[in-house]
């Protein structure tokens, strides 16, 4: 057994950093995952600045990518709709209405100038045997800004994810030389399809966005959608106003999709509807607003973590002149051979080593007599004469050296030398150097993308507020139900699926329900009515209820009785008919929907429930032998108000004939009395 649980766990550690690194979490270093990385590096291989058939593209990407064909074409439409690496032909669907692309033969796509730039660079790359061995494929591109910011991911891997949102090119960018400079500086995300996002909890790559759509309101009676926010597709967006409509949160006669090119989406209103009224309920009830929980995790140094943009900015504040002053030094080193071996070209041609050898009579001899006369002139050499050396001036032809023109050597050699003075000089100041090369970056390619989300502050809008009243909530006494679906019964007055009612039972309970459509409350109800929070926390009840004392809990202060005996003598000295009044004001603090609550004690019966303040109650008592008071008022104001748990305060111990509410008596008719 502990073997097996011993090969379970190793097996699952394996897969799971398997799909967190190789499939689902995006490299820190170029911000690609596995799959997009070897699409460009494909369309790297067979860059030749025409377009290819994305199926050729696809079946060449599977010499590196072991999952088949089907994952390498759906993450070469995602790559290429972010606008950036990938040019495209043909229909490569819509990210905003959710079209999907044309089959792979036929659209064509190849390597865009910015995706060049950014990732071409064989010299500084580093590759690894692809999964059979057969090819080479990159480790990471060496890329000098944060694509991973550029473009965004989303990734689900094994008990993690990531979330990033994209940001746009030249804001980046200017982070990034902010970053270089020491200065400070903001970043937020950037959509393609546009709408207005509000970064108020927005936490530097972490936190929560809210995004909206672009509302044209000047019609008051007409409402058109041109901007969507990001994630949302126009399907998506025209089924959650329907579904408020349907279910009578927001007041429509009809929506329509006039999309092209662009979004266009008309809501037309219903009559006696306006557009500033709808405008909110939008929001509230349907997708034209939306939210997204951020949660930006990265692979660095071969591991998961969760970095803010600052430290994605500040992490390439290091990467970016690193790979710039790589790719320098390799430059460098390039023209200093090209110098050296025109160096030694001129040496050879000038001093006519080449007659030299015709008299040699073996290869050896030749070999050894051009080795010895360059090495006459070494001081003029920037490296050591090599092997390969003497082979490339052994095979320079007779025609080069008849046409060997010294002017022209010096002025190749002019310009080489100030090549490598500059090299130098950017090496030794790589930072001033890293500045230009991302401002050249925005120049050639800023124009491209401009910002097309607008920043915006949204107020925060509550759904109550927002709901409209527009259902007609109904108690079925007959049926004992409740609800804003019924077809018969009392009126109880206008609702929105988000108010609640409360409802009073002739048994002494009471409890609080969520609006629906149909609910069973039964047929012995006292009293229903809509209330909201503030509302019922504000309002105090008056009930007044009749109880034989036997039936009153008794506090722990009076003894229970132990016996059957104790409690019929119990009963003889309350007396077995006598009933006392009561009178309890309360007020609703706190509750939980649905659940049933009691507000008098059991076996009591109530005689009135109100929840007027300034009134007062009139009980009138049954006649009886020398009864001589045969009405009684009380005024409510005088009682203090309790918890709904509590018994309340007695009003009488006489027979109850009737209960009534009446008016106040004021006091000039009492001075007339």
């Amino acid at each position: 057994m502990p073997y097996v649980e011993q090969l379970m766990k190793k097996n699952f550690i394996e897969y799971a950093s398997y799909v967190i690194k190789e499939r689902a979490i995006p490299h820190l270093d170029d911000g690609l995952k596995p799959v997009q990385r070897r699409i460009l590096h494909t369309l790297l291989e067979m860059d030749d600045n025409k377009f290819h058939k994305v199926a050729n593209i696809t079946g060449a990407c599977t010499k590196y990518h072991p999952h088949g064909d089907a994952p390498i074409y759906d993450a070469l439409i995602s790559l290429a709709s972010k606008g950036y690496f990938i040019e495209r032909q043909g229909n490569f669907g819509n990210p905003e209405t959710g079209d999907p692309a044309s089959a792979a033969r036929y659209i064509e796509a190849k390597i865009s100038p910015l995706g060049k730039t950014l990732f071409y660079a064989p010299d500084i790359t580093d590759y690894m045997p692809s999964y059979d061995g057969r090819n080479k494929e990159p480790v990471v591109f060496p890329t000098n800004i944060p694509l991973v910011l550029l473009t965004g991911a989303e990734g689900i891997a094994v008990v993690m994810a990531t979330t990033i949102l994209s940001h746009n090119f030249n804001e980046v960018i200017d982070a990034l030389i902010a970053t270089l400079e020491e200065r400070e500086y903001e970043l937020y995300p950037d959509f393609l399809s546009g709408g207005f996002i509000d970064v108020s909890e927005y936490q530097d790559g972490l936190g929560k966005v809210r995004m909206r759509v672009k509302l044209d309101t000047s019609d008051s009676k007409k409402i058109v959608i041109r901007e969507l926010p990001y994630g949302i597709t126009t399907e998506r967006l025209m089924t959650s106003i329907e579904n408020a409509a349907k279910s009578g949160k927001i007041q429509i006669s009809g929506i329509s999709d006039y999309t092209a090119q662009k979004v266009e989406i008309v809501i037309t209103l219903a009559r006696g509807v306006y557009t500033e009224e709808l405008v909110d309920s939008l929001y509230t009830f349907t997708d034209c607003e939306t939210s997204v929980s951020l949660n930006p995790t990265v692979i660095v140094n071969g591991k998961p973590q969760v970095l803010s943009c600052h430290e994605i900015i500040s992490y390439y504040k290091t990467r970016c002149p690193q790979l710039l002053k790589a790719q320098l030094q390799v430059d460098k080193k390039k023209i200093e051979e090209k110098i050296h071996a025109r160096t030694l070209e001129r040496i050879f041609i000038e001093e006519e080593i080449y007659k030299d050898i015709e008299t040699c009579k073996t290869a050896e001899a030749v070999v050894k007599t051009t080795w010895s006369r360059m090495n006459e002139h070494k001081a003029e050499f920037l490296f050591e004469l090599r092997e390969q050396d003497i082979d490339r001036l052994l095979h320079i032809p007779i025609r080069r050296i008849s046409a060997y023109d010294r002017s022209k050597y010096q002025d190749e050699l002019r310009q080489f030398k100030e090549k490598l003075k500059d090299i130098r000089a950017n090496i030794r100041n790589i930072i001033p150097y890293t500045l230009n090369h991302l401002k050249k970056l925005k120049d050639e390619h800023g124009a491209l993308f401009p910002r097309k989300t607008q920043i915006a502050r949204f107020q925060h809008l509550q759904v109550k507020e927002v709901a409209k009243r527009t259902l007609c909530f109904t108690y079925d006494q007959t049926r004992g139900y409740v609800g804003y679906g019924l077809t018969s019964g009392k009126k109880i007055g206008m609702v929105s699926p988000y108010d609640r009612v409360l409802v009073f039972a002739k048994d002494g309970t009471w409890r609080i329900l969520n609006v629906s459509e149909k609910q069973f409350v039964g047929k012995s109800v006292l009293s229903v009515g809509v209330v909201d929070k503030d509302m019922l926390s504000a309002t105090v009840f008056t009930v007044v209820y009749t109880i034989s004392p036997s039936k009153i809990p008794i506090t722990s202060s009076v003894p229970l009785p132990h016996n059957k005996e104790a409690s019929k003598e119990a009963s003889k000295q309350t007396g077995k008919d006598e009933v006392h009044t009561y009178l309890k004001r309360f007020a609703i603090k706190k509750f939980l929907p649905n659940k049933v609550y009691v507000f008098v004690p059991s076996g009591a019966k109530i005689k009135l429930l109100t929840t007027s303040q300034d009134a007062h109650i009139k009980c009138d008592y049954t006649p009886a032998p020398r009864l001589k008071v045969l009405e009684e008022a009380f005024v409510i104001s005088k009682y203090a108000v309790k918890s709904v748990s509590s018994k309340g305060l007695r009003l009488s111990t006489k027979k109850i004939k009737k209960v009534s509410l009446i008016k106040p008596i004021h006091t000039n008719t009492q001075k007339k009395r």
